[in-house]
């Protein structure tokens, strides 16, 4: 929307004012799409980013991260959920923060989603309290997350490695009687009944 905008506003001045009557209603879909009826009782809004072009990407970010500042502004405004796959592919390091530290104090609860753990900034990592952690065989991987992890090194790599396909690792920073229990446990998957957009192709199919 606001780059097909910022384009417009290089061409004439009758083409612009024709690009904003046939736009002003999709303008104004976009404004409703977070404050819309459909979203009071609970629901999800899906962003796909896919094949979107860099600038498109940094747009539709600020453009979120703005919007829900302003949702959250409001005293009278439920708590929202983000989740985030492989945010640090089309979210500057600045914007990771911005959403880590002053929308998660407004009441934005987040979870992110990785491949790729090394890439994620340590900042971030520093922030989460409840891990889900799949199966890591990289060495690497794993020091990265010791850290911030509630486990010693060694306990993470006994967890994380020994975990079977479709089981999941999970610490859960639950606060009782004001001491933090940080209790393992291994939780096991149903397959998904259909294909997912992010499964990895094989090379071949019945090896």
């Amino acid at each position: 929307m606001y780059l097909s905008y910022l384009l417009a506003s290089d061409r004439s001045q009758p083409a612009r004012r024709k690009w904003d009557r046939n736009n002003v209603r999709k303008r104004r879909n976009h404004r409703d799409l977070l404050n819309g009826k459909e979203l009071e009782d609970g629901g999800l809004l899906v962003v796909n980013l896919k094949e979107k072009t860099v600038i498109t990407q940094f747009i539709i970010v600020q453009l979120f991260i703005t919007k829900l500042a302003n949702i959250l502004s409001d005293p009278s405004s439920p708590s929202l959920a983000l989740i985030l796959e492989e945010a640090q592919m089309y979210m500057a390091h600045s914007d990771i923060q911005e959403v880590v530290t002053r929308l998660r104090h407004l009441g934005l609860h987040q979870m992110y989603i990785t491949n790729n753990p090394q890439s994620l900034p340590a900042f971030l990592l520093s922030h989460i309290t409840n891990w889900f952690i799949f199966n890591l065989i990289n060495d690497q991987d794993i020091i990265y997350l010791a850290n911030s992890l509630p486990l010693d090194l060694d306990s993470a790599n006994t967890f994380i490695k020994m975990l079977p396909p479709r089981n999941v690792l999970a610490l859960i920073n639950e606060m009782y009687q004001g001491q933090s229990k940080n209790y393992p446990i291994i939780i096991q998957v149903e397959a998904l009944p259909y294909q997912t957009a992010g499964a990895t192709r094989e090379l071949f199919t019945n090896p």
